[in-house]
């Protein structure tokens, strides 16, 4: 192909309607400059691209017209340019994550969002996900194109996306990589700091109690050592613990250690807990026969986050510790 037919590739052929490639021997009709196969055009005889002919139009114009109004409802890839339809969640070649997400994440583990001018945010991969140049190996194995529509274990993204509520790609990401890879564990950062307290926001009700009633019952024996210190002023270690002040130290080190363990297991299967919890109540919706907006209401309702149960658990968290601190100070 000539220098200056190389603009034509990916272009298609005004008769056969193919795609240019750079191997093509490219002809343009002298008035209108539609492009053609040489040998199409021969076949034809003539320009076929009558109606442009009509209106003395030019196909370079009406081709950058047609190319702009595409783009308009089409998604460039932040990564690699490939342009994606509107309604995308991951790029069709590279697998990035093409959704907007503007909603606050006070309890997430995230580490980046890219913003532009007109408030479009882009999410880098989560932490604890191996990249290879940035982009995330396991993007790879998906050969179909991701939309609200697109099925993940009986659920579709859309139902997923309304279920989670805030940072809906985070939780995407994750989800897509327990089906396709068939893996359990993740990393989830604010699992790892405040477990009870993210789980209770995630509305993990019954993980959130667990994990607080296990922190709980970990920390007497470092509440009980603090008091011996004398770090908590006015509360007198009980005469009961006061030969066993070394014992009761090796117990909280114990303890805290087991703390550790729990709160590094919460982090790496925080999120698949969530995904078989929005997994079954997605589906618990559905099976009450609901359909449309009552359907997504249901959805967004079970799912979601909430501040208020932050709130409650850190009030009795704090109470019980200072219950127990009363308690010793009257054994």
């Amino acid at each position: 192909m000539e220098e200056s037919f190389i603009k034509y590739i990916g272009n298609k052929c005004t008769s056969c309607e193919k795609a240019f490639i750079k191997e093509d021997d490219v002809v343009v009709c002298p008035d209108c400059g539609s492009p053609y196969h040489r040998d199409c055009y021969e076949k034809e005889g003539k320009c076929i691209n009558t109606e442009l002919h009509k209106k003395g139009g030019s196909w370079a114009i009406e081709n950058k017209k047609n190319n702009e109004k595409l783009e308009e409802n089409e998604l460039k890839c932040p990564r690699c340019g490939e342009l994606n339809p509107d309604n995308t969640l991951f790029c069709v070649k590279c697998g990035y994550p093409m959704q907007v997400s503007q909603e606050p994440r006070p309890f997430n583990d995230e580490l980046t969002k890219q913003s532009n001018p007109n408030a479009t945010t882009y999410n880098i991969p989560p932490a604890g996900i191996p990249t290879q140049n940035g982009i995330p190996p396991q993007f790879g194995v998906f050969t179909q194109q991701l939309n609200q529509q697109t099925v993940l274990d009986e659920n579709t993204i859309g139902e997923y996306t309304k279920y989670t509520g805030s940072n809906p790609l985070y939780f995407l990401t994750q989800f897509l990589r327990f089906t396709k890879m068939k893996t359990k564990s993740s990393v989830n950062i604010m699992a790892l700091l405040f477990p009870e307290f993210y789980f209770f926001y995630r509305k993990m009700n019954k993980t959130g109690i667990i994990v607080m009633a296990l922190t709980i019952l970990l920390s007497i024996p470092y509440v009980i050592y603090m008091v011996s210190e004398g770090v908590f002023v006015g509360i007198t270690l009980p005469a009961i613990f006061a030969n066993d002040i070394k014992l009761i130290g090796q117990i909280a080190s114990v303890a805290s250690i087991l703390t550790g363990i729990m709160r590094v297991i919460c982090s790496f299967f925080a999120n698949y807990w969530y995904y078989e919890k929005a997994k079954k109540e997605i589906g618990e919706c559905k099976n009450q026969g609901l359909s449309g907006d009552q359907l997504n209401q249901a959805i967004a309702s079970k799912g979601g986050v909430s501040s208020t149960n932050v709130v409650v658990a850190i009030t009795i968290y704090v109470a019980i510790i200072v219950g127990l601190l009363i308690g010793i100070n009257y054994l």
